[in-house]
């Protein structure tokens, strides 16, 4: 769910978002990989989307939601 937010707000910022899972040694069993592109304007519907959810997880945000706030 936490990777999904990231996307969410990446997009929302304008940018082009990718995701690989990848599995290494030293890692852990699954890590996701976001690269992010920036493309354009705020993307308006990734972030009604963003805040459905947030909405539908009681409230809870990650931290990179309030480094990177939307604007109003």
């Amino acid at each position: 769910m936490t990777d999904l937010l990231r996307v969410l707000i990446l997009r929302g910022h304008g940018y082009e978002v990718t995701t690989t899972e990848f599995t290494m040694s030293h890692a852990t069993p699954k890590n996701t990989l976001i690269m992010a592109t920036r493309r354009g304007n705020y993307h308006r519907e990734s972030q009604a989307e963003y805040g459905e959810l947030v909405r539908w997880l009681g409230g809870s945000e990650i931290a990179l939601a309030v480094k990177v706030p939307f604007e109003a």
